[in-house]
């Protein structure tokens, strides 16, 4: 995607989803299924996925855009865009859903 695009799309991104996110600690199937996960969505498209891995944290850097209740989001390093459905339950629930699994983040103060 162009520079122009996507500074067009930002202008028009959902704020709500700025800032940190935490795994819901109650949702017992996503911290199985993916683990203890932390994402960071900033204004400009990026997203940093933060997992621990054994011992180690791995981090994913992506960039991201909503459109609709979807957010699209690439990985520059290994280019491919997946797709996920979202909802707010609230102003700090956010729930997203990929590949028929829902997984609750809590909006981290």
């Amino acid at each position: 995607m162009n520079i122009f695009k996507r500074i067009i799309k930002r202008s028009n991104a959902d704020n709500r989803f700025l800032g940190e996110w935490i795994v819901d600690k109650t949702d017992l199937s996503t911290l199985n299924e993916i683990g203890n996960v932390k994402m960071t969505f900033t204004a400009d498209g990026k997203l940093t996925y933060e997992f621990k891995l054994l011992d180690k944290r791995q981090i994913i850097n992506l960039t991201y855009d909503v459109i609709g209740n979807k957010i699209i989001t690439d990985q520059p390093s290994h280019p491919h865009t997946e797709e996920s459905d979202f909802e707010f339950e609230t102003s700090t629930t956010l729930i997203i859903t990929f590949n028929g699994h829902k997984s609750r983040f809590i909006k981290a103060k």
